[in-house]
């Protein structure tokens, strides 16, 4: 990471701080650029950005030939989080780039407050604008996915003269008109499975969902995996509800097939837990016989025996990035759509170590 851009986030963060906490009084000047650089050990170019970012939020204000000073308005300091409380097991991203964005928030000095989405859509869109409009809002950071556009929810926000942001929603949603937040999952699906392919397993089947594979059709895969030397087939693919019978049936139509996996890459982290048990019960050793992948990057996979790999979204690190994004739209104002995709990262544990050579790699042994 660029040490440039560290410092000018880090001196950003301390001066809004400053604001916020009341250490620069509100309508108070604050000293000339080139003074204050020096006052803060920080380039002119440093500090300039900073302000920047702070004029664009509305906390300061320049005049030409007079100055800069704080501004005497209320702060807009609250970062609205609206999701759904119906989304509350284990399987929910919220819950776990929800910490990040508090903790980010914080740092910067900013408040946060949840509020169901279910709220809403009991409102009128004039009265549930009226009532955010007394927030003192910095902006929304909006959970959900797969809206048809006529929801509640949309429409007011839409109405709402603040940055709203999606998180972690399908690509598609972007269409809503909002930016929006997520992982690369479709690259990191494909991390995921060369890194299989780097640790010698030819033999990869795939535990699906229904929504497939990542962003990958079962063609693409397909295809994907030849190019890779693997061995594919129409058999290489097991669709399966989030069920524990629903896995168990396609672990037993997965081990029925005449060509057995090496290993098994798997739709979630949830998906391989429960692929873990079935192997298990099965007396079938991992990663010995079959290796086994996950996806995501859950909270408890290391405790797992064996412990799980996996490719991590690094979801807290999503709230974090979610909370800077928002700062940095322009205060007051709805922003126009974009799509920001941040990174995984690969985790490697004991349910994959098992390192396998394929036929060409023996036969040059021999």
């Amino acid at each position: 990471m660029n040490p440039a851009v560290l410092k000018k986030d880090k001196l950003y963060q301390e001066l809004r701080q400053g604001i916020v906490s009341g250490r620069y009084a509100p309508g108070s000047r604050l000293p000339k650029e080139l003074e204050f650089s020096r006052m803060l050990g920080v380039a002119k170019v440093t500090l300039r950005s900073a302000l920047e970012r702070l004029e664009a939020e509305k906390l300061i204000v320049r005049l030409p030939r007079k100055g800069t000073f704080v501004s005497g308005d209320p702060i807009p300091n609250l970062i609205l989080i609206v999701c759904s409380r119906n989304n509350v097991t284990a399987e929910f991203p919220h819950l776990y780039i929800i910490p990040g964005i508090c903790a980010e928030a914080s740092e910067l000095g900013f408040q946060t407050e949840q509020c169901f989405v279910e709220y809403l859509r009991d409102l009128e869109v004039d009265d549930a604008v009226n009532i955010l409009r007394q927030k003192n809002l910095r902006g929304v950071l909006l959970f959900g996915s797969s809206w048809n556009g006529n929801e509640q929810e949309l429409k007011i926000l839409h109405a709402l003269s603040c940055p709203v942001l999606i998180v972690n929603a399908w690509k598609k949603d972007i269409r809503h008109g909002f930016p929006l937040i997520r992982p690369d999952v479709r690259r990191a699906w494909q991390d995921g499975l060369e890194y299989l392919i780097s640790k010698g397993y030819r033999r990869i089947k795939f535990l699906e969902a229904k929504q497939g594979n990542r962003g990958w059709s079962n063609t693409e895969l397909a295809a994907f995996c030849r190019t890779s030397g693997l061995e594919i087939s129409d058999s290489s693919f097991y669709e399966a509800e989030f069920t524990p019978d629903a896995i168990d049936g396609a672990v037993d139509r997965m081990l029925s097939d005449p060509v057995l996996p090496d290993a098994v890459y798997c739709y979630s982290d949830f998906y391989a837990i429960e692929l873990m048990k079935c192997l298990k019960r099965r007396k079938i050793r991992i990663p010995g016989e079959i290796a086994v992948m996950g996806f995501c990057g859950y909270p408890g996979d290391s405790f797992l025996d064996p412990a799980l790999s996996t490719v991590d979204f690094c979801y807290a690190d999503i709230g974090r990035s979610a909370v800077r994004t928002l700062a940095s739209l322009p205060c007051g104002s709805k922003a126009e759509a974009f799509l920001l995709e941040t990174p995984c990262r690969l985790v490697e544990r004991e349910s994959t170590l098992m390192i396998r050579k394929n036929i060409n790699q023996i036969q040059e042994a021999l």
